[in-house]
């Protein structure tokens, strides 16, 4: 299953935004947001790569209070010849687009995970495969790094900084990034392939341990941003997003083919 952002606007297709069930996506486009503002644009102009067409812009504005953020989140099960319970593999496009001036704190970052049930933020327990770019550094995280959650598959669902490993792998704001991830939901084990598109940046993990225990009754993929002060804003670009079966060998030798290959309706 994909979602490319090819429907536009709308809710009467599942390939819209913010769409429809469909296609193996269970529900449309869901979000949880906390004491921020949050604006969609679907973009038709400069696209994220070069030969693709529309993708999602998301922007988050930070509150006066508490905890500001807002998770965007779709929910994915077993279709055609993709069984959900099993070993897949989950693409997507994503591009920090802005970060303000106050990108400098524990409490400043952007998050992209998976998770069994939906979720209300990334810090859920029921949180899967997790990544992080973050402002600043706090256990294993390096600050203006990428970092993955080697979790320990549901044995202790607090989150716990320590278990983030650091890529080595530095964001650069305006700079594609293209996300492979292979998870298992039978044992719980997880691995990532990023590579910065047109750049030289690049990562791949070792397994990792999901932070919640194997689980089949749902699936979701999450991308959200947390700003820390008022008026913070913070916004991200999604695209060419993509669950397929295992063996993800083929997507990973056919990198270069998916940045370039992409089918847009008229």
């Amino acid at each position: 299953m994909t979602h490319d952002f090819s429907g536009g606007s709308g809710t009467s297709d599942s390939t819209q935004f913010v769409g429809t069930a469909g296609n193996g996506w269970t529900g449309a486009f869901a979000a949880a947001t906390e004491n921020a503002s949050v604006s969609n644009s679907i973009i038709s102009t400069t696209p994220m790569i070069a030969g693709g067409g529309d993708y999602l812009q998301r922007t988050v504005t930070a509150g006066n209070t508490g905890n500001r953020r807002s998770v965007l989140y779709r929910t994915y099960g077993s279709a055609g010849d993709l069984d959900a319970t099993q070993a897949h593999t989950i693409s997507f496009l994503w591009r920090a687009d802005s970060v303000g001036s106050g990108f400098n704190s524990t409490a400043d970052y952007f998050m992209l995970f998976g998770n069994n049930g939906v979720p209300s933020n990334d810090s859920s327990a029921n949180t899967s495969w997790f990544i992080r770019y973050q402002g600043a550094n706090q256990g294993g995280i390096v600050g203006g790094n990428f970092a993955v959650y080697n979790g320990n598959r549901g044995s202790n669902t607090a989150l716990d900084t320590n278990l983030f490993v650091n890529t080595g792998m530095a964001v650069s704001v305006g700079s594609v990034y293209q996300f492979i991830i292979q998870t298992n939901p039978v044992t719980a084990d997880w691995s990532v392939n990023i590579q910065e598109v047109g750049g030289t940046g690049s990562y791949q993990s070792s397994t990792l341990g999901w932070r919640s225990a194997a689980n089949n009754t749902s699936t979701t993929i999450g991308w959200g941003a947390k700003p820390s002060a008022t008026d913070e804003v913070f916004t991200f670009s999604l695209d060419n997003i993509s669950v397929v079966p295992e063996p993800g060998t083929a997507i990973l030798g056919a990198f270069g083919a998916l940045l370039l290959v992409r089918r847009k309706r008229d």
